[in-house]
């Protein structure tokens, strides 16, 4: 298989793209800067009118993580003069009718992939109506790739959460950061939505940035408006923080929309406990139990309050010392 060439193409192997460009194969595809793009099994190209366009879209690549001072990642062809910058060995250009083309060193040559406008009968610019066919095709592309990253990521996110409170773990982080990377590229490209600040910062979370999380998480808050799910994820990661009187605040504030919901009375306890509010912890706690007796958490918790109240247990000054006090 070939990719056709034309005037002064950057022509990218997919592999690189894949592995090193930040947010993957669809993030290319979105960022190119004109309607030239396309790829077949091995290679992407975007092509440009000069040779300066095509060596600045080159050291964009570069400064994105690619690596292009020696062509190992991508290269810049010549189609007039069916010149490769810089020299690679990966790559051969030759000539199908009146085109240029290129292809992997190797690889037998049976099928041709170019943009939809091309004509290897008559191998010039563009013309009009092909660039706004090609324009249209790639909006309704875009907006179908954008839709698939939202599923793929927000679901990986999703699948990959953290309590607050819990040790990060460290195996999927690789996947989590793309993953978040996805999800702002959509955030960036489609309508601000309050669900994509929240996966945003849940991926953070998983991640243990817990400074990233809680602004993530206040952008959706800020969004949606009160919602006592996006709250409690914020009362937790400020109390991961040590902002003890802001989830205080955060939590009262939760619970007095909904004063006999057992799980925002045990968070309030919680918080009231990490504050050094110890009292108040105590009351909140025997509130919450009252409203569900049999509710596991609100009763080590009391217990655990219990202990810090005759002095048996030292106060935890974070979330991470509460839940390693639950622990023992």
């Amino acid at each position: 298989m070939a990719i056709a060439i034309e005037r002064y193409t950057v022509v990218v192997r997919n592999e690189a793209i894949v592995h090193r460009y930040p947010g993957g194969a669809e993030a290319f595809m979105m960022n190119v800067p004109n309607p030239s793009y396309c790829s077949d099994h091995a290679l992407t190209r975007v092509s440009f009118v000069s040779g300066q366009e095509a060596g600045d879209f080159l050291q964009e690549l570069e400064s994105l993580g690619m690596e292009v001072a020696d062509g190992q990642d991508a290269v810049v062809c010549d189609a007039n003069e069916q010149t490769i910058e810089p020299s690679c060995q990966w790559l051969c250009l030759g000539s199908y009718k009146e085109a240029t083309i290129a292809w992997i060193a190797g690889e037998q040559v049976k099928t041709i992939v170019g943009p939809r406008y091309w004509d290897p009968e008559h191998a010039s610019d563009p013309s009009k109506d092909g660039q706004e066919a090609f324009s249209a095709a790639k909006q309704l592309q875009e907006q179908a790739t954008l839709a698939g990253l939202y599923r793929k990521a927000g679901g990986f996110i999703t699948t990959h959460l953290r309590t607050p409170g819990a040790p990060v773990d460290l195996s999927a982080s690789v996947e989590i950061q793309r993953a978040i990377e996805q999800l702002e590229i959509v955030l960036d490209r489609g309508e601000e939505v309050w669900r994509m600040h929240w996966l945003i910062g849940k991926g953070w979370h998983a991640l243990g940035n817990s400074n990233k999380a809680l602004a993530s998480l206040q952008r959706a808050l800020a969004l949606k408006g009160n919602d006592p799910v996006i709250t409690r994820e914020l009362c937790g990661i400020l109390l991961e923080l040590g902002q003890s009187r802001e989830a205080v605040r955060l939590a009262e504030e939760t619970t007095g929309n909904d004063p006999l919901n057992a799980e925002l009375l045990g968070n309030l306890s919680a918080a009231y406990l990490i504050d050094g509010q110890i009292t108040a912890a105590q009351k909140t706690a025997r509130v919450a139990l009252k409203q569900a007796p049999e509710n596991q958490v609100n009763l080590t918790l009391s217990k655990l309050i219990d202990e810090v109240a005759e002095g048996s247990r030292p106060q935890p000054r974070s979330l991470f010392d509460l839940t390693s006090a639950v622990q023992d």
